[in-house]
């Protein structure tokens, strides 16, 4: 199964189509209010303690929080959620600059996320939650629906995309702000 991303018409438009009436606009919206608590409470954290390690306490934790929330992952399994991402996304480097054991590492990840999700996509079948896993579990289109394999490539797309851009766009733009702190508006 390839992603979206990779994708060409028709199949592209297909699965685009399909994925994107589970990302409704009260699902976007809904997300607002928790990103900014989640950032607030992160910030309270800092300023009580004195200080923050920004990369590990919030640029690499907000978008696992996020994104685990947003698929309905219960709060036990966000642990493993984030390896997994973490695993997935170094084995996206070029095949030659890795070494065997992250090769390994990427690979078992993605058994574990698949199985994971599998088996947590047919208790949405079942019992939908407010969730968008359970959105894209029940989206059909004229009676299209996503296939296992599409939806855990979706799936694997928004946990990568959505988790590593995030961490690397928050750790980026702290920096530019702190090399050059008169040149940000806000």
């Amino acid at each position: 199964m390839r992603a979206l991303a990779f994708l060409n018409p028709p199949d592209h438009t297909r699965l685009r189509r399909l994925v994107a009436k589970a990302f409704t606009p009260r699902v976007v919206e809904g997300l607002k209010a928790r990103v900014e608590g989640l950032v607030g409470e992160s910030i309270d954290r800092a300023l009580d303690a004195g200080e923050a390690e920004l990369m590990g306490e919030l640029a690499v934790a907000l978008p696992v929080t996020v994104i685990a929330e947003l698929l309905g992952v219960p709060v036990a399994d966000r642990e493993r959620f984030g390896a997994w991402s973490a695993a997935m996304a170094r084995a996206s480097d070029p095949a030659f600059l890795l070494p065997p054991e992250a090769v390994e590492r990427a690979a078992s990840a993605r058994r574990e996320f698949n199985a994971y999700f599998r088996e947590l996509a047919e208790q949405r079948r079942w019992k939908p939650g407010e969730d968008l896993l359970s959105e894209l579990v029940a989206v059909s289109d004229r009676g299209d629906v996503l296939s296992e394999g599409e939806l855990l490539v979706t799936l694997t797309l928004l946990l990568i995309a959505g988790h590593e851009t995030t961490t690397d766009l928050i750790g980026n733009g702290v920096l530019a702000f702190l090399r050059n702190p008169s040149s940000t508006r806000c």
